[in-house]
């Protein structure tokens, strides 16, 4: 049996095509998330946000999209994480996920990073705990009713989590 799988970074304007038409497939129901693939795109262009992307037999199954937090100094944001749902529970995330933490660590511009996801993701947010995230707050961040959970990993090991009220 012959396995195939490549992870790189975006190197060309196709894998920006093949990522934006990788993740307009998974929206997971988020409000405006078209709205934001566009915004994404132009930023994957800009060189804003990064990804990650995995690679099987030239066929896009998974990718990371990072970038700098907007508000918050020295924090990279996970924005997107996704793998096709036949190649799941294969380490795809976590190995980007560490991959996106080495390029942080690597560029010393970054002591912290982010994420959320749906509170009812169940294997997500085991991934991320098993990828040495931390919850710190709940709240429904896209207007759409959900909880969702922002959780935070640091750099370093002496790092300290930045706690976020959720609203009342």
């Amino acid at each position: 049996m012959i396995f195939d799988f490549r992870f790189r970074e975006i190197d060309s304007t196709a894998d920006i095509k093949k990522l934006i038409d990788f993740i307009r497939q998974q929206h997971l129901n988020y409000p405006d998330y078209h709205s934001w693939v566009q915004r994404a795109e132009a930023e994957l262009y800009t060189e804003y946000k990064q990804a990650v992307m995995a690679f099987s037999d030239r066929t896009l199954v998974g990718n990371v999209i990072y970038q700098p937090h907007k508000q918050i100094q020295g924090v990279l944001e996970l924005k997107n994480l996704r793998v096709h749902p036949e190649l799941r529970r294969r380490d795809f995330g976590h190995f980007m996920l560490r991959q996106a933490e080495t390029e942080a660590r690597n560029s010393g511009r970054y002591s912290l990073m982010m994420i959320d996801t749906r509170a009812d993701q169940k294997d997500m947010l085991a991934l991320l705990i098993f990828s040495g995230f931390r919850e710190i707050g709940r709240t429904s961040l896209y207007d759409s009713g959900s909880e969702d959970v922002m959780l935070a990993k640091p750099l370093s090991r002496d790092g300290n989590l930045i706690q976020i009220a959720s609203p009342q």
